[in-house]
């Protein structure tokens, strides 16, 4: 719920959890009660491996949650050494223009199984991990959209990447732009640019491949040169 990113065991976590702990107890009616909850929740729904987090009751103050690394914590002393692991995903920022308001776009999403580890129950574009797109052929993105989704990208290029790091991975991601899309989709919803798109539950790391593909959508050019950005 706090997010701690430091391994459990130094000083710095367990101060801050101690305080923490100290800021309930002086808050709650029950003090005991409050502890019986805390193992309860530990035990059943916020573990280290699985954790539940579509049944954790107080899911909308998990700052863990809220930016999409609750399958990077705990960190303990042995897999803050254990080096990078690195995710290759590419993503795929669908855009399709809103009736009646020129100049903005609805963006397709999909929600992650919420068992899914990293950025389990939020919402993400869609996407194909661990796979080599680099040399630009959409030929596997097309398949899986028409697979999975329903939909037929007939315009679709590779805008640029993006790397996310994490306490112990580091995710690559590769943006790739689709528009004049047809189909109905299934498995997924359409939601507009605005306020709307940022009602929905999503990691930070999917809300700025977003803007990229935004971006690119806007962009008058044809092609846009692909950089690494950090």
């Amino acid at each position: 719920m706090l997010r701690i990113e430091e391994p459990i065991t130094t000083t710095p976590a367990r101060n801050r959890l101690w305080a923490a702990a100290e800021q309930l107890v002086v808050k709650a009616d029950s003090p005991a009660d409050l502890n019986q909850g805390l193992m309860e929740l530990g035990s059943l729904v916020c573990t280290p491996s699985s954790p539940r987090c579509d049944a954790c009751p107080i899911k909308r103050h998990c700052r863990a949650r809220a930016t999409g690394c609750v399958a990077d914590i705990p960190v303990t002393a042995a897999n803050s050494q254990a080096g990078t692991h690195e995710i290759n995903v590419t993503s795929l920022v669908l855009l399709r223009p809103v009736p009646r308001a020129p100049g903005s776009s609805r963006v397709f999403l999909r929600q992650r199984p919420t068992d899914a580890g990293l950025w389990a129950g939020l919402w993400e574009p869609p996407a194909i991990e661990d796979t080599d797109l680099s040399d630009g052929e959409p030929t596997h993105m097309r398949r899986h959209m028409q697979r999975r989704h329903g939909l037929e990208v007939a315009t679709m290029r590779q805008v640029r990447t993006c790397t996310r790091k994490l306490s112990h991975r580091t995710v690559q991601f590769t943006v790739m732009l689709g528009q004049n899309i047809r189909g109905r989709a299934r498995n997924g919803i359409w939601v507009a640019e605005g306020q709307q798109l940022e009602r929905i539950p999503m990691s930070n790391a999917h809300r700025r491949v977003i803007t990229i593909g935004l971006n690119a959508g806007l962009s008058k050019s044809e092609t846009c040169p692909i950089s690494a950005a950090k």
